[in-house]
């Protein structure tokens, strides 16, 4: 009698192109907007978007997966193995943050620089006023409490 043999499937592999997926689905997605017309439908634009969406259903499936073995393997004592599926989960969540915020950093230095004024009326009334007249104000009301203690405060 013959025993059945089954492939050996390396996980870790698989993990590795899940996390790849799942990382250029991103950029995919963008390349996919930049690619508009009716010149690019077919060969580029179509390609991206299916890539992205592949990507995104396998980073969703593997992220569980991953953080399921990751706590089964703590579980179970291995952690060489729960080592490994932890730095592989920590890639396939972290990762993705990174392109957000180079987006962020991008955003915030086009347009940070020219909403600073009206940031500062919003917080600073009457263009820093409070900051300029007030707080000398009450720093030297301060230090008078301080130096006095018999002083007392002038209402209105």
């Amino acid at each position: 009698m013959k025993k059945i043999k089954f492939l050996k499937i390396n996980y870790y592999v698989l993990i590795k192109i899940g996390i790849f997926l799942f990382l250029t689905s991103l950029p995919n997605s963008a390349l996919a907007m930049f690619f508009q017309g009716p010149a690019y439908q077919w060969p580029f634009r179509i390609f991206f978007i299916l890539f992205s969406i592949i990507g995104l259903i396998g980073g969703f499936f593997l992220f569980w997966y991953l953080l399921f073995f990751t706590l089964f393997y703590f579980w179970k004592k291995d952690k060489e193995k729960a080592r490994a599926h932890f730095v592989h989960f920590l890639v396939l969540a972290l990762l993705p943050l990174i392109p957000v915020l180079i987006s962020l950093i991008v955003e915030l230095s086009q347009s940070g620089l020219q909403s600073l004024i009206k940031i500062g009326n919003i917080f600073y009334p009457a263009g820093g006023k409070a900051y300029k007249e007030f707080l000398p104000f009450l720093l030297g009301e301060l230090k008078k409490i301080l130096s006095d203690s018999s002083y007392i405060i002038p209402y209105d």
